[in-house]
């Protein structure tokens, strides 16, 4: 069914049988009736593997052709390396008679699916990393090829977001959240199991000695165990080698963590900078509102006047004419109160017009306003998705301490949610990058663009928008 050059053959020497699946040239004359346009997704190639399990080698040899094998679970979730798994991830919420029959070969030897190379006129290329190490195929063929940004998937689990559990997974983290399940690496025998008596975390160890191989045949079985939503909220991942199945073991868990992203339980919208930018060009911002600029009328001053107004409008314990009252005072008086009102309203709410009617639309379930924010956005406070959020906001001043990560922790650890399902959209490039460092979702808003269009069309993306 498929066509062999030199180099196809000698990785079929060298690997055959075994974990080794290469994605080559169909034959012209494979007719349907040998090689179903199904199996081949409509592409010029198709994928072929001999297995080295006994019991499957004896089946194909009964079979006397060519078998179609798809994983034996449901697209993009978790893989099954028991026959127990794969039978539960195929009933899926259906009766036991959904699956007509399990033929049960024991638990995967390898537990990481088979290392995918593509071999045609332009070299071998790595599809998808696997169970056989990449130096032991580059040690045959040379070198292999990366497929190019954007190009077409050629390879069953090769999509960025696959091997999802239910509860988001962060990688790389050290030290576990409260109610995350940590998975770690190496810790020696019992290590796991006292660091989970003694912190109250889930722990499960892929390897307490270290090994690779052992890591690589426990990784979705231990997966399975951690995705258990009756006893933690998420799944934290140690960081591992990054060397032989180390690099099979990153490409599962990376696009595992992937699968993450778009599940958002709180949007947290940290608008509040602008303001500040407002309060020092003051007196511009004045002449560009019609008023005339008259002598002593500086912004960096009215902004040290009026700053204790601003915090306590920021905290709900004054009122905009509070803050027209100092920037009158600190303009000399030669702006009337009322008037400036009118402009600093005018200025806080005019960028921000339709942010509130955006927020309405978002289908997250919960919504927060970082205290920089809830001061001067009132109309985001009338919003539905904001109200059941608006007695809970205050306990949280995302700005005091950024961008100190711990403030992202704080406020994490305190909404009861892990980092991976809280969206940020904040106007401060630094607090994003921090934010995204405590495993946050978090995003850039221009406040100098159109913030209402930024915001519909980030969450039109991620698609946590409902029609108007």
């Amino acid at each position: 069914i498929a066509t062999f050059d030199l180099r196809a053959e000698r990785l079929a020497a060298a690997f055959w049988p075994g974990p080794l699946t290469l994605v080559l040239p169909r034959r012209a004359d494979a007719a349907a009736t040998t090689l179903s346009p199904r199996v081949t997704a409509g592409l010029p190639t198709v994928a072929v593997r001999v297995p080295d399990h006994p019991l499957l080698q004896a089946l194909l040899r009964r079979l006397g052709r060519p078998l179609a094998a798809p994983s034996a679970n449901r697209s993009g979730r978790l893989s099954a390396t028991c026959a127990a798994d794969a039978a539960v991830e195929l009933m899926h919420g259906q009766t036991a008679a959904a699956v007509a029959m399990v033929i049960d070969g024991g638990p995967s030897w390898r537990g990481l699916e088979s290392t995918i190379v593509a071999v045609d006129d332009d070299g071998c290329t790595l599809l998808r990393p696997g169970a056989l190490p990449i130096e032991a195929i580059e040690a045959v063929v040379g070198p292999l090829r990366t497929p190019a940004a954007g190009a077409p998937v050629r390879a069953p689990g090769a999509l960025l977001r696959h091997y999802a559990p239910s509860l988001p997974l962060r990688l790389n983290v050290v030290q576990a959240l409260p109610y995350e399940a940590h998975i770690v690496f190496g810790c020696g025998d019992g290590a796991a199991e006292d660091a989970a008596a003694t912190s109250g975390t889930l722990t499960y160890d892929l390897s307490p000695s270290g090994s690779l191989d052992e890591a690589a045949r426990n990784l979705f079985a231990t997966l399975r165990r951690a995705d258990d939503p009756l006893r933690a909220r998420g799944i934290a991942v140690a960081p591992l080698p990054q060397q032989g199945l180390g690099v099979a073991i990153a490409d599962r868990l990376t696009r595992a963590a992937a699968a993450s992203l778009g599940d958002v339980s709180w949007l947290v919208l940290d608008l509040g900078g602008v303001v500040v930018r407002i309060a020092r060009t003051f007196a511009e911002r004045c002449v560009a509102a019609g008023l005339p600029l008259r002598p002593g009328c500086d912004g960096d001053a009215a902004l040290e006047a009026c700053a204790g107004d601003i915090d306590a409008l920021q905290r709900g314990a004054g009122t905009t004419t509070d803050v027209a009252a100092a920037l009158a005072v600190a303009l000399h008086g030669v702006y009337g109160v009322a008037e400036l009102e009118r402009l600093y309203e005018a200025q806080i709410l005019g960028p921000y017009q339709g942010v509130a009617d955006i927020v309405a639309r978002a289908s997250v379930p919960r919504a927060i306003l970082s205290n920089t924010s809830a001061g001067h956005w009132p109309l985001l406070l009338q919003s539905p998705v904001v109200a059941a959020a608006t007695r809970r906001f205050a306990s949280f001043e995302l700005g005091v301490c950024k961008p100190d990560l711990a403030i992202f922790d704080h406020v994490a650890n305190a909404l009861g949610e892990v980092p991976g399902r809280l969206l940020l959209l904040d106007d401060s490039e630094i607090n994003v990058l921090a934010a995204r460092a405590a495993g946050w979702q978090a995003v850039r808003i221009d406040p100098d663009g159109d913030v209402a269009a930024q915001i519909e069309g980030l969450l039109a993306a991620r698609g946590l928008l409902r029609d108007p």
